[in-house]
């Protein structure tokens, strides 16, 4: 393992394996005895839940059916979830840029509901960002394989590229993801292209595991906290009321 992997390992009791791929270090997360990886995945999905309870507050009048919320909530509960910290140096300070990813369409576009800027939806999240799927302009990451384009990574990885083409991040920076299953082979050649053309470390943890019926890991409370995230959504629907932090609801 890398001296990094276990700093990690040794101050949140998590069980690593490591192995390269290309350039990129690629982690096995066996166990999470200290929750530290759960959560950090269930704070991005929150993200992404509460800009979706807000999507539904601001569309009120357009009489979502229960079907739609049910797709929602059906296809979040088997997204998967990446979290991305770009660590860098700026103004003579060490700072990080989080970037919450979730696999698949976009919460506005599988309710269709008519929001003109949905990352104005995602607030509060200071030092973060939605990570989205366009592309930079002149991107240099390689192309998603077939069936691949909107994987939680790919968004990660062309959000982050586009904010280090902008210039909004400096480049030679330290790259940690943490994601919610093992990496396909479409977005390990990403992130070998990304960590090629930016010459970034970067170091991927991947959960290694599989949850059952009897499951009482805290991988599996990732699981149920999902479903509880997805009832949550069909509440505010229905009640029609302000959408609040989930901090309290957590399992």
């Amino acid at each position: 393992m890398t001296r990094v992997s276990h700093a990690f390992s040794h101050a949140f009791g998590v069980l690593l394996t490591t192995s390269p791929v290309h350039a990129v270090t690629v982690t096995d997360v066996l166990d999470d005895s200290g929750g530290a990886t759960v959560a950090m995945l269930r704070e991005s999905y929150d993200i992404h839940v509460e800009a979706a309870g807000r999507m539904l507050q601001g569309a009120a009048g357009a009489n979502l059916a229960t079907p739609e919320l049910n797709r929602l909530a059906h296809r979040w509960i088997r997204a998967t979830v990446a979290r991305f910290e770009y660590t860098y140096h700026a103004g003579g300070r060490e700072r990080t840029r989080v970037y919450h990813a979730m696999s698949g369409r976009e919460a506005d576009e599988i309710l269709g509901l008519p929001v003109s800027e949905a990352s104005g939806q995602y607030v509060g999240i200071a030092a973060s960002r939605r990570a989205s799927i366009e592309a930079a302009a002149g991107s240099q990451l390689a192309v998603p394989e077939p069936g691949h384009r909107l994987d939680a990574e790919v968004k990660g990885f062309r959000t982050l590229e586009r904010d280090l083409v902008e210039g909004k991040v400096p480049a030679r920076g330290r790259l940690r993801i943490w994601i919610s299953q093992p990496i396909c082979s479409s977005c390990r050649a990403m992130a070998s292209s990304f960590e090629t053309s930016y010459v970034i470390d970067t170091t991927i943890f991947q959960w290694r595991r599989s949850v059952g019926p009897d499951d009482v890991s805290l991988f599996r409370k990732l699981d149920q906290h999902r479903r509880l995230g997805s009832s949550t959504l069909r509440a505010w629907r229905r009640a029609g009321s302000g959408v609040t932090g989930r901090t309290g609801c957590l399992p």
